[in-house]
């Protein structure tokens, strides 16, 4: 008996790593199907695509997509595919790519190895908003796009590895055709190879045929959804999901619509990603920084996001309205008020964009406190970047509120790898109280996210 504990002791001491992987990623798939369990395929955009091949055979509706409505014959074929199919099929395919891209980021970006912390990114996600053009429909174009995006861009790391793993190639192939499909995703793959070759070039170091292989392909599915005639009749088509006034937007008129209805949801939004990233992002400051100045700027940004955000219901009304503007077309969605012919003279409109741009500042500011200049912290600006830029773009579209919550699915996303990178960070160079706090509220910040999540599950 005593020679049967001891083995099983010394088992689960040599292989405790392995065990602890394997627990937290079978209580991942747990949570995802609790959370996919009740989810209804029959919602806005899904009702619609559930029909589409039940009129028409797969090839006529490719060609539908590609000549006539917006050129996405890889994203939106999945939706009708998948809504066409048995529910069960899409829900098991969807747990599985939110794992791919638990693994994604954990291959890219996590350095202790604690998939744990990859798993965050997934659950601090809001799940509503994939409602708004119904799970399949809003999955495929957003939380699909981000697990290709994560897998095109597994060559700029593993590139040398793939002649012993050449069936990574095709998936990545696979991946870069399905990322440039949807313009976001596509959009930061390209920008993220450029930059990869741009710096390779300039200090002269060998870039590996495999990436060439994959900008080239991304940028040719980019190509083909830009110049796909469907995708121009989208552009030029106006319906009731379009702003009134789109056409009479310059360019820089575009850039701060996209900006504020961004900043409106998140940095001074109800949400709770931003104010976790900024608790994060603090304690990595005061593990670097013990000067008291240091750390109380580092402060700034997580308490302007609580008091002008979560808790903006106890502020005056007429400071609540400053961060919290709705037009009569904004589908619910708030937006800083807009600065034209009428509000251009009154300073009072311009504090929320003025506050904004200051927190982003000094968020910019403790990144560089955190990482200093070296790789890690390049990436850490990077992705935080791309997802920002992800939603600001939509100010160049006419849908930048028809379009509703769905389109802060990368964003949301980039910052929920960007809490597990500075969680990770804190497990490994803070002291033990720090990394205590940061494990311990992130976790309450994932089950309060999780259980509204499941709270609103249609």
């Amino acid at each position: 008996m005593r020679d049967r504990m001891y083995t099983a002791r010394n088992f689960l001491y040599t292989h405790r790593k392995q065990i602890e992987h394997w627990t937290v990623c079978l209580l991942f798939f747990i949570l995802l199907f609790f959370l996919h369990r009740n989810m209804s395929l029959n919602l806005s955009d899904d009702a619609i695509f559930s029909q589409e091949l039940k009129k028409e055979t797969l090839l006529q509706h490719i060609s539908h997509l590609y000549f006539k409505t917006n050129g996405k014959i890889f994203t939106d074929t999945m939706a009708a595919i998948f809504t066409y199919l048995p529910s069960f099929i899409w829900k098991t395919v969807d747990i599985g790519v939110l794992f791919l891209i638990v693994l994604c980021a954990d291959r890219l970006f996590i350095t202790s190895r604690h998939i744990i912390l990859s798993c965050f990114s997934i659950l601090l996600l809001n799940f509503t908003y994939l409602t708004s053009a119904g799970y399949v429909a809003s999955s495929v174009n957003y939380t699909w796009c981000t697990a290709a995006l994560l897998v095109s861009l597994l060559p700029l790391k593993y590139a040398s590895r793939f002649e012993k793993q050449p069936l990574l190639l095709p998936a990545c192939w696979l991946a870069g055709l399905y990322a440039g499909n949807q313009e976001q995703s596509g959009a930061i793959v390209i920008t993220v190879y450029t930059l990869f070759i741009g710096a390779s070039l300039i200090k002269k170091t060998k870039i590996h045929r495999y990436v060439w292989i994959q900008y080239v392909i991304t940028i040719g599915s980019m190509i083909l959804l830009l110049t796909a005639p469907g995708h121009t009749n989208k552009a030029t088509s106006f319906n009731i999901f379009f702003n009134p006034d789109y056409l009479a937007l310059d360019f820089f008129e575009k850039i701060i619509r996209g900006f504020t209805s961004t900043a409106a949801l998140i940095l001074t939004g109800q949400t709770i990603l931003w104010p976790l990233f900024c608790f994060l992002l603090m304690l990595n400051v005061w593990a670097k920084k013990r000067e008291l100045s240091f750390r109380l700027v580092s402060l700034i940004p997580l308490v302007a996001s609580l008091v002008c955000g979560n808790y903006q219901d106890y502020l005056p009304l007429n400071i609540q309205e400053k961060f919290s503007y709705y037009t009569p077309w904004c589908f619910d969605m708030p937006d800083y008020r807009y600065i034209d012919a009428y509000t251009y003279t009154n300073w009072k409109f311009y504090v929320p964009l003025a506050l904004t741009l200051f927190i982003l500042g000094l968020v910019l500011l403790e990144i560089l406190w955190s990482f200093g200049a070296d790789l890690k912290g390049i990436i850490f600006f990077l992705i935080l970047g791309a997802g920002f830029c992800s939603r600001i773009i939509m100010g160049f579209s006419p849908t930048l509120y028809g379009s509703n919550t769905r389109t802060f699915v990368f964003l949301c996303l980039a910052l929920g790898i960007c809490s597990a990178i500075l969680l990770d960070k804190l497990l490994l160079e803070a002291d033990r109280p720090k990394n205590l706090l940061g494990f311990a509220v992130t976790i309450l910040y994932v089950a309060s996210a999780y259980s509204d999540s499941l709270k609103n599950i249609r």
